[in-house]
């Protein structure tokens, strides 16, 4: 449990210090090895992998995209009447079937957050690739 309150401390405390080389005098050189050659490299790889779960996609049918998520839940709820869904200021513009787009996050309680030339947009997750 100690050890574990420890790496807690180090984490929270000197992960920042450790690419400067600043410590304090109370960490063992073996805790200034943890933080350099194992924690260093994980939080590393943490945000790597975040940037590389964006990924290239394409619409498969034409989609209506929308400003926000709650943008895109009205639309949804809107399709379901017998009028339809009507692109309005919060849903203005339709991107046709084959549209490339970069995917930010494909499961949005159900659409995806895609962004095309410069914005953001939430979509229909289903009828992106």
């Amino acid at each position: 449990m100690l050890l574990a309150m420890r790496i807690a401390a180090i984490t929270g405390a000197a992960a920042g210090l450790a690419a400067f080389g600043y410590f304090s005098p109370s960490f063992r050189p073996q805790e200034q090895l943890l933080v350099i050659w194992v924690l260093a490299p994980l939080s590393l790889g943490y945000f790597v992998a975040i940037r590389v779960a964006h990924h290239q996609g394409s619409a498969w049918v034409a989609l209506t995209a929308c400003t926000s998520w709650g943008a895109a839940h009205e639309y949804t709820m809107q399709s379901l009447t017998p009028k339809g869904g009507q692109m309005n200021k919060y849903c203005p513009i339709r991107l046709p079937k084959g549209t490339k787009v970069d995917v930010i996050n494909d499961d949005d309680d159900g659409y995806a957050v895609v962004t095309h030339r410069g914005k953001t947009w939430w979509v229909d997750g289903e009828r992106v690739r």
